[in-house]
Order: structure tokens, then sequence, then C-alpha cells
């Protein structure tokens, strides 16, 4: 049997700087889809070993909020 495949919608790029002033914040549902994506990431990196899957969500969560309080 086949492991499951799951797409992941690409996240828009996050803007640093005088950039990110002119952008607003993600809406619900692209911040949801970057948290997804960078999870995807962080469980990838470590083999897809089971039992993870909260700390590498909690994890993208905490790193995209750092990144959009800048």
């Amino acid at each position: 049997m086949k492991p499951a495949v799951v797409k992941v919608k690409t996240p828009r790029p996050v803007a640093v700087g005088a950039a990110a002033k002119r952008q607003p914040a993600p809406d619900a549902a692209d911040r949801q889809q970057q948290i997804a994506c960078a999870a995807y990431y962080r469980a990838e990196a470590r083999g897809f070993v089971p039992g993870k899957a909260l700390a590498d969500w909690l994890e993208a969560e905490a790193e995209l909020g750092e990144r959009l309080a800048g």
C-alpha cells in the first residue's frame, strides 16, 4: 500500500523590512496553509517518524508568529 500523499499549496513568502509594512497580514486560511507547509517540512526533515505531528505544528505556528511580529 502506498503512503498517502498530501498536496500542500505553496504559501506566499513573508516579506521582510519595508515591504512587510506594505503587505497585509495573511488571513486565517493563508496562515493555516503556511503553518501546514512548515510543519510538513519539519516532519520530512526527521523522516516522518510518527508521534511528533503536534510538536511540528506548534513549532511551525510559533515560528510564523515570530516572523509576522517582526
